[in-house]
């Protein structure tokens, strides 16, 4: 049985018109232990999602410790991610940056 994931991310209002969606494989998950942040590359660049040790992109600590676990969980059984992201642009490795703090600021992660 697939289990879906949820985690908020961002206390956002969801708005569906300004709003923009990514999905893809999750081919790696990184943790830089210099920087302290925590990546995903799911097919548009490497992403970074948050800090381990500060809050970045409005995401907690704590919070960013049990999105990296719950991904590295994710990439081992092969699953794909999916982000919502504000605004209206397209999925691609341009408007989300590589190896870059969030170019975009995201409100929802899933991935199953």
């Amino acid at each position: 049985m697939k289990k879906l994931i949820s985690l908020t991310l961002l206390l956002s209002s969801f708005n569906a018109l300004s709003s923009t969606i990514c999905t893809g494989k999750i081919n790696e998950v990184y943790f830089n232990p210099i920087s302290a942040f925590v990546y995903i590359n799911y097919g548009y660049g490497v992403n970074v999602l948050c800090s381990v040790e500060q809050e970045s992109n409005r995401i907690s600590p704590e919070s960013c410790k049990t999105l990296y676990s719950g991904l590295l969980a994710a990439e081992a059984q092969g699953q794909t991610a999916t982000i919502a992201y504000n605004g209206d642009f397209t999925c691609s490795t341009e408007e989300l940056g590589h190896f870059v703090g969030p170019l975009k600021e995201s409100f929802l992660l899933s991935y199953q």
